[in-house]
Protein backbone atom coordinates (compact mmCIF):
# COMPACT_ATOMS: atom_id res chain seq x y z
CA UNK A 1 0.00 0.00 0.00
CA UNK A 2 1.07 3.61 -0.52
CA UNK A 3 2.68 5.29 2.46
CA UNK A 4 -0.15 7.85 2.63
CA UNK A 5 -3.86 8.19 2.02
CA UNK A 6 -4.41 10.69 -0.76
CA UNK A 7 -5.16 14.16 0.66
CA UNK A 8 -4.65 13.06 4.31
CA UNK A 9 -1.50 14.65 5.76
CA UNK A 10 -1.29 12.69 9.02
CA UNK A 11 -3.15 10.08 11.06
CA UNK A 12 -3.55 10.48 14.82
CA UNK A 13 -4.76 7.61 17.02
CA UNK A 14 -5.82 8.19 20.62
CA UNK A 15 -4.61 5.13 22.50
CA UNK A 16 -2.93 4.71 25.88
CA UNK A 17 0.03 2.38 25.38
CA UNK A 18 -0.09 1.12 28.97
CA UNK A 19 -3.80 0.92 29.69
CA UNK A 20 -5.05 -0.26 26.28
CA UNK A 21 -2.56 -2.97 25.43
CA UNK A 22 -5.12 -5.14 23.61
CA UNK A 23 -6.20 -2.28 21.42
CA UNK A 24 -2.76 -0.93 20.63
CA UNK A 25 -1.59 -4.30 19.35
CA UNK A 26 -4.51 -4.41 16.92
CA UNK A 27 -3.88 -0.80 15.84
CA UNK A 28 -0.18 -1.34 15.26
CA UNK A 29 -0.86 -4.46 13.22
CA UNK A 30 -3.00 -2.76 10.59
CA UNK A 31 -1.51 0.74 10.58
CA UNK A 32 2.14 -0.35 10.37
CA UNK A 33 1.37 -2.72 7.52
CA UNK A 34 -0.35 0.07 5.56
CA UNK A 35 1.81 3.13 6.28
CA UNK A 36 5.28 4.36 7.18
CA UNK A 37 5.64 5.11 10.88
CA UNK A 38 6.34 8.80 10.18
CA UNK A 39 2.81 9.14 8.81
CA UNK A 40 0.92 8.29 12.00
CA UNK A 41 1.00 9.11 15.71
CA UNK A 42 -0.35 6.75 18.37
CA UNK A 43 -0.48 8.45 21.75
CA UNK A 44 -2.58 9.71 24.65
CA UNK A 45 -2.22 12.71 26.91
CA UNK A 46 -4.00 11.18 29.88
CA UNK A 47 -5.99 8.23 31.15
CA UNK A 48 -8.99 8.24 33.46
CA UNK A 49 -6.93 7.86 36.60
CA UNK A 50 -4.31 10.43 35.58
CA UNK A 51 -6.62 13.40 35.04
CA UNK A 52 -5.26 16.73 36.21
CA UNK A 53 -7.56 19.14 38.01
CA UNK A 54 -5.91 22.08 36.23
CA UNK A 55 -6.88 20.64 32.84
CA UNK A 56 -10.50 20.17 33.87
CA UNK A 57 -10.67 23.78 35.01
CA UNK A 58 -8.79 25.11 31.97
CA UNK A 59 -11.13 23.45 29.48
CA UNK A 60 -14.29 23.96 31.57
CA UNK A 61 -15.01 20.23 31.86
CA UNK A 62 -17.84 19.46 34.28
CA UNK A 63 -16.90 17.36 37.30
CA UNK A 64 -19.90 15.06 36.85
CA UNK A 65 -18.71 13.80 33.46
CA UNK A 66 -17.23 10.32 34.02
CA UNK A 67 -13.47 9.70 33.97
CA UNK A 68 -13.46 7.92 30.63
CA UNK A 69 -15.23 10.74 28.83
CA UNK A 70 -13.14 13.40 30.56
CA UNK A 71 -9.86 11.83 29.46
CA UNK A 72 -11.12 11.09 25.95
CA UNK A 73 -12.19 14.71 25.53
CA UNK A 74 -8.79 15.94 26.74
CA UNK A 75 -6.99 13.59 24.36
CA UNK A 76 -8.92 15.01 21.42
CA UNK A 77 -8.16 18.55 22.59
CA UNK A 78 -4.44 17.83 22.94
CA UNK A 79 -4.27 16.43 19.40
CA UNK A 80 -6.09 19.56 18.21
CA UNK A 81 -3.43 21.68 19.91
CA UNK A 82 -0.61 19.66 18.36
CA UNK A 83 -2.10 20.00 14.89
CA UNK A 84 -2.61 23.76 15.27
CA UNK A 85 0.99 24.19 16.45
CA UNK A 86 2.80 21.74 14.15
CA UNK A 87 0.84 21.77 10.89
CA UNK A 88 -0.64 24.40 8.59
CA UNK A 89 -3.73 25.68 6.87
CA UNK A 90 -5.04 23.55 4.02
CA UNK A 91 -3.95 20.22 5.50
CA UNK A 92 -6.26 17.37 6.50
CA UNK A 93 -6.03 14.86 9.34
CA UNK A 94 -7.64 11.56 10.28
CA UNK A 95 -8.19 11.34 14.05
CA UNK A 96 -9.14 7.91 15.39
CA UNK A 97 -10.07 6.70 18.84
CA UNK A 98 -8.58 3.46 20.11
CA UNK A 99 -11.54 1.28 19.17
CA UNK A 100 -11.70 2.35 15.52
CA UNK A 101 -11.34 -0.67 13.21
CA UNK A 102 -10.84 -0.13 9.46
CA UNK A 103 -13.06 -1.95 7.00
CA UNK A 104 -11.30 -3.84 4.21
CA UNK A 105 -11.51 -1.09 1.56
CA UNK A 106 -11.26 1.91 3.90
CA UNK A 107 -8.68 3.76 1.79
CA UNK A 108 -10.83 3.50 -1.34
CA UNK A 109 -13.86 4.78 0.59
CA UNK A 110 -11.94 7.74 2.03
CA UNK A 111 -10.40 8.66 -1.32
CA UNK A 112 -13.75 8.66 -3.11
CA UNK A 113 -15.52 10.64 -0.39
CA UNK A 114 -12.77 13.25 -0.22
CA UNK A 115 -12.91 13.53 -4.00
CA UNK A 116 -16.60 14.44 -3.71
CA UNK A 117 -15.62 17.28 -1.35
CA UNK A 118 -12.53 18.47 -3.23
CA UNK A 119 -14.08 21.74 -4.37
CA UNK A 120 -16.09 22.40 -1.22
CA UNK A 121 -15.27 24.20 2.01
CA UNK A 122 -15.88 22.00 5.06
CA UNK A 123 -14.78 21.39 8.66
CA UNK A 124 -14.93 17.65 9.13
CA UNK A 125 -16.05 14.43 7.49
CA UNK A 126 -17.20 11.65 9.82
CA UNK A 127 -16.07 8.34 8.32
CA UNK A 128 -17.09 6.01 11.17
CA UNK A 129 -20.27 4.09 11.85
CA UNK A 130 -22.71 5.38 14.43
CA UNK A 131 -25.69 4.20 16.43
CA UNK A 132 -29.17 4.14 14.85
CA UNK A 133 -28.21 5.93 11.65
CA UNK A 134 -30.00 5.12 8.38
CA UNK A 135 -28.55 6.97 5.36
CA UNK A 136 -31.80 6.74 3.40
CA UNK A 137 -33.47 8.94 6.01
CA UNK A 138 -30.90 11.72 5.59
CA UNK A 139 -31.35 14.64 3.21
CA UNK A 140 -28.81 16.64 1.26
CA UNK A 141 -27.23 13.81 -0.73
CA UNK A 142 -24.23 15.35 -2.50
CA UNK A 143 -23.43 12.41 -4.74
CA UNK A 144 -25.39 9.32 -5.77
CA UNK A 145 -22.52 7.05 -6.73
CA UNK A 146 -21.13 4.13 -4.71
CA UNK A 147 -19.66 6.37 -2.03
CA UNK A 148 -21.68 9.34 -0.85
CA UNK A 149 -21.44 12.17 1.67
CA UNK A 150 -24.31 13.76 3.55
CA UNK A 151 -24.43 17.31 4.85
CA UNK A 152 -25.36 17.27 8.55
CA UNK A 153 -25.86 19.54 11.53
CA UNK A 154 -25.19 16.92 14.19
CA UNK A 155 -22.37 14.58 15.17
CA UNK A 156 -22.45 10.85 14.59
CA UNK A 157 -19.56 9.29 16.53
CA UNK A 158 -16.17 10.89 17.13
CA UNK A 159 -14.18 7.68 16.83
CA UNK A 160 -13.23 8.26 13.16
CA UNK A 161 -13.18 11.79 11.78
CA UNK A 162 -11.27 13.48 8.95
CA UNK A 163 -10.64 17.09 9.92
CA UNK A 164 -9.50 20.06 7.92
CA UNK A 165 -6.97 22.29 9.66
CA UNK A 166 -9.48 25.13 9.54
CA UNK A 167 -12.16 22.94 11.10
CA UNK A 168 -9.91 21.92 13.97
CA UNK A 169 -8.99 25.53 14.60
CA UNK A 170 -12.65 26.58 14.56
CA UNK A 171 -13.86 23.83 16.91
CA UNK A 172 -10.86 24.18 19.23
CA UNK A 173 -11.29 27.93 19.56
CA UNK A 174 -14.92 27.56 20.57
CA UNK A 175 -14.36 24.59 22.90
CA UNK A 176 -11.66 26.52 24.74
CA UNK A 177 -13.39 29.91 24.69
CA UNK A 178 -15.19 29.42 28.00
CA UNK A 179 -18.53 29.86 26.21
CA UNK A 180 -19.41 26.20 26.64
CA UNK A 181 -19.27 23.96 29.69
CA UNK A 182 -18.34 20.40 28.76
CA UNK A 183 -21.06 18.28 30.34
CA UNK A 184 -21.30 15.63 27.62
CA UNK A 185 -18.98 13.22 25.78
CA UNK A 186 -16.94 14.54 22.85
CA UNK A 187 -19.53 13.31 20.33
CA UNK A 188 -22.25 15.52 21.82
CA UNK A 189 -19.84 18.38 22.51
CA UNK A 190 -19.08 18.61 18.78
CA UNK A 191 -22.81 18.80 18.18
CA UNK A 192 -23.05 21.67 20.67
CA UNK A 193 -20.34 23.56 18.78
CA UNK A 194 -22.30 23.12 15.56
CA UNK A 195 -25.34 24.61 17.27
CA UNK A 196 -23.38 27.71 18.28
CA UNK A 197 -21.13 28.63 15.36
CA UNK A 198 -21.20 28.34 11.58
CA UNK A 199 -19.78 24.94 10.62
CA UNK A 200 -19.94 22.57 7.66
CA UNK A 201 -19.91 18.90 8.57
CA UNK A 202 -20.42 15.82 6.41
CA UNK A 203 -21.10 12.16 7.14
CA UNK A 204 -19.61 9.57 4.84
CA UNK A 205 -21.48 6.49 3.61
CA UNK A 206 -20.49 3.74 3.58
CA UNK A 207 -18.31 4.15 6.67
CA UNK A 208 -14.56 3.48 6.51
CA UNK A 209 -14.15 2.51 10.19
CA UNK A 210 -16.19 0.40 12.58
CA UNK A 211 -16.44 1.24 16.26
CA UNK A 212 -15.07 -1.79 18.08
CA UNK A 213 -17.06 -1.26 21.26
CA UNK A 214 -20.25 -0.84 19.20
CA UNK A 215 -19.80 -3.99 17.13
CA UNK A 216 -18.68 -6.15 20.07
CA UNK A 217 -14.93 -6.44 19.41
CA UNK A 218 -14.02 -4.35 22.49
CA UNK A 219 -15.71 -3.46 25.76
CA UNK A 220 -16.48 0.21 26.31
CA UNK A 221 -13.93 2.05 28.45
CA UNK A 222 -16.15 5.02 29.30
CA UNK A 223 -16.56 4.40 33.01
Amino acid sequence: MNNKIENIDHIFVICDKNEESNRIEHIKKWISSDFNNSYYTIDSYCWGNSLKADDLIKYNIHEKLNKGNKSLFLNHIKFFEKIINDFKSGQKFLILESDAIPVENYVEIINEQLNILKDKSWDYLDVGNGCNWTPKKMGHIINENKNDVYLCKMSRCAHSIIWTYEGIEKFYNFLTSGKIEIKNPIDYSLWEVMDNIETTVFWGHPFAFKQGSLCGVYQSLNK
